[in-house]
């Protein structure tokens, strides 16, 4: 007996279930079991057998939606979210996400902000309808009959029914614009409840895109071409075919596609495949790119954002600074491979995907089949890792064209190298700044040019964190020139933030140094007008010890940004040997608003900082003769066990309107590292990864 990692987990843990996941040949978001249901909305289904199901409307790829918006409405509905069983929502308009134009996504740290109407009132019609019903039921005032734990309780009469028991009845007593409670009676948000998927997570039954399973399911892998754009000119397939559990080997507009009976199989055949490729890029490399984009930002570009008299401050000031930043390409790097699970048989298409976008699945693979968008049906599966690349549709696209061609369930699974070299990236950029100080060392006036790609999936120069800056500057122009370039751009996590907040951030603290003031002192003068990124940033100043004495060779840094509603400052203490930075420490404050689930906040800026240190420390895609240079994690190395340093979250309280979390503790982690190298060194980074900075410098 060989058992798996995940049967001796599944052996270890011994737990229950208490979520649906979409299984295989299920259809997800349609719950079904004995008994009547109650479904006074889209997200809820009550059994008459005290089945409470609740249709999770954002996907869960770690980030906790499948327990914040549990909590949401079992709050508002009185029931304890632990009892609820969860399954994931089908594609619907229903579960549009309002904060991203009604799309049905998961992107942009809005799930929380986007469902938070729309599931306390469904919680509470829902409440308001069975304690209708009950009243009803015992002629009795409304007003006399509480909702809670599942039940409704007359207390004068001593009676009481399960929200089962009136299930059927509570559908003919429908209720507009139902009472919210007021943070006050809360009871369950705000609390750090058991996540409801860490069972099927530590038990191993939980069921990402990777573990779908299908009866008569068959493996395929996808050859692409080395360079972008290329095209097969020719193949010879012969070896490959003869190789154990070899099915098919299909061509494709994309590579070819190698079909076999397992996933190894299809891999190792595809060694035996002889492809001629034609065309394709093949003269771009970073080393041109980048002379490229420098010279670009240093011209004047298109102006974006403008405010104040910049020509006039900068005649004016007594100390003026110019420097050019720089971050490279980036990939997404999801644990869980690139997969898709397609079956296409008759009228028949169904589709397993770990995706952010299952809307956008079901229109790609309509296209590629030529069928209307609800004859194909998406089951949305956990996702191991998505920070954005998961929006792309390239993995159902081969999963659909393939499952076609051979009639039979087949799974996709691209390989690390295959995600490597053909991922969308975070884009490169580069920005040269001018900044003039008055003779009190204060700011009076900045001038950023950014020079970065545009295309489809990032139309316009995107200057989030710049033109939108909190920041009391008298004086700012931001001007962008379009880099041209081969390469994909996509949504990394934080998108445009991770590069602008470096570039601003570190800026902000060569001139308080210019200028001999503390970094801290510098930004609050520059906050002054916003008191709740300020108070962030003095919380997380203060949790740090600002100011107290630190070991020879150790600094220390601060950042902070504003995301999605939501406001992050951090402080990292470095520790610098010649080239050699280790990170000390990192200590973050956040304020997200009102908070829903402390831990899942603090679990939220704790990811953010890892993945942080790890892209600002070692990683960048580079190009030579248009062929990525990395492939593995071995060359784009993740931040290792050993480089993580100690993390303290501390989470603002108040009663804002909530919002999201997901990606603001990314930006500050590059400035307030390079802040701190600075202050430990006197080496100044203006561009990442720092590793590699720091051996030029040396």
């Amino acid at each position: 007996m060989n058992p798996s990692r995940r049967d001796l987990l599944k052996f270890a843990g011994g737990l229950a279930l208490a979520m649906h996941l979409p299984a295989c040949g299920r259809s997800s978001g349609a719950p079904t079991g004995p008994g009547t249901s109650f479904e006074p909305n889209a997200w809820l289904r009550i059994f008459s057998d005290d089945r409470i199901v609740f249709v999770l409307d954002r996907v869960e790829m770690g980030q906790g939606t499948m327990t914040s918006h549990v909590m949401m409405l079992a709050e508002e509905l009185e029931v304890d979210p632990q009892r609820m069983e969860v399954v994931l929502a089908p594609v619907d308009p229903a579960y549009g996400n309002p904060a991203l134009g009604g799309a049905q996504f998961t992107a942009g740290s809005t799930s929380v902000e986007g469902s938070w109407d729309a599931l306390r009132n469904a919680g509470a019609t829902a409440r308001e309808m069975l304690r209708r019903a009950a009243a009803a039921q015992w002629s009795v005032p409304l007003e006399e009959c509480d909702a809670r734990d599942g039940a409704i309780r007359h207390a004068k009469s001593r009676r009481t029914a399960t929200y089962g028991a009136l299930a059927t009845a509570a559908a003919a007593f429908p209720v507009e614009a139902p009472r919210l409670k007021e943070p006050g009676e809360f009871r369950r948000i705000g609390t750090s409840i058991r996540r409801l998927d860490a069972p099927a997570k530590t038990n191993g039954s939980a069921v990402y895109g990777l573990d779908v399973k299908l009866p008569g399911l068959v493996a395929a892998v996808v050859m692409r071409p080395p360079a972008r754009g290329a095209r097969v000119a020719s193949f010879d397939a012969a070896v490959a075919r003869t190789r154990p559990g070899v099915l098919d080997v299909i061509p494709l507009p994309q590579g070819i596609a190698i079909v076999a009976a397992t996933y190894w199989q299809a891999r190792r055949a595809s060694e035996d495949v002889r492809i001629a490729w034609e065309g394709g890029i093949t003269g771009a490399s970073s080393a041109s790119m980048l002379p490229h984009y420098r010279d670009l930002s240093s011209r004047p570009g298109t102006e974006l954002s403008a405010r104040g008299d910049l020509d006039a401050e900068l005649g004016r000031a007594v100390a003026t600074l110019e420097a050019t930043y720089e971050v490279p390409f980036l990939a997404h790097a999801a644990l869980e491979p690139t997969n898709a699970t397609a079956i296409v048989t008759g009228d028949r298409c169904e589709i397993w995907v770990p995706t952010q976008a299952p809307i956008a699945m079901q229109m790609v693979a309509a296209q590629v089949l030529g069928r209307p968008a609800p004859a194909i049906q998406v089951h949305t599966t956990m996702i191991g890792g998505a920070f954005g690349r998961r929006t792309q549709p390239d993995e159902v696209m081969d999963a659909v064209m393939i499952a076609q061609r051979i009639g039979k369930p087949v799974k996709v699974v691209w390989s690390r190298e295959d995600e490597m070299a053909n991922d969308y990236y975070r884009p490169m950029a580069v920005s040269f700044m001018r900044g003039g100080l008055d003779s009190t060392g204060a700011l009076r006036a900045w001038l950023c040019r950014l020079a970065v790609q545009t295309g489809p999936l990032t139309p316009g120069i995107d200057t989030e964190a710049l033109s939108d800056t909190l920041y009391a500057i008298p004086a700012m122009r931001i001007q962008g020139c379009v880099a041209e370039s081969i390469v994909p751009g996509g949504a990394w996590r934080s998108v445009a933030q991770s590069s602008n907040t470096f570039f601003l951030e570190g800026f902000l603290d060569e001139l308080a140094h210019l200028g001999g003031r503390d970094t801290l002192d510098f930004r609050r003068a520059l906050l002054r007008d916003s008191p709740r990124p300020l108070a962030v940033l003095e919380m997380a100043a203060s949790k740090a010890g600002w100011g107290s004495p630190l070991p020879a060779g150790m600094g220390r840094g601060i950042a902070q940004q504003t995301r999605a509603g939501s406001h992050c400052a951090m402080v990292v203490e470095a520790e610098v040997n010649g080239t050699d930075v280790r990170v000390r420490r990192v200590v973050a404050a956040i304020d997200c608003g009102l908070v829903i689930h402390p831990d899942l906040v603090r679990a939220q800026i704790e990811g953010s900082i890892v993945f942080g240190l790890g892209a600002a420390l070692h990683q960048q895609i580079t190009f030579q003769d248009g062929q990525v240079q990395q492939s593995n994690f071995d060359d784009f190395r993740l931040l290792r066990y050993h480089e993580s340093p100690p993390i303290e979250v501390h989470v603002v309280e108040n009663t804002e309107r909530p919002t999201g979390c997901g990606e603001v503790g990314v930006p500050p982690v590059a400035p307030a590292l390079c802040g701190a190298i600075f202050a430990a060194s006197g080496r100044r980074i203006r561009r990442l990864p720092i590793r590699e900075a720091m051996r030029e410098a040396s």
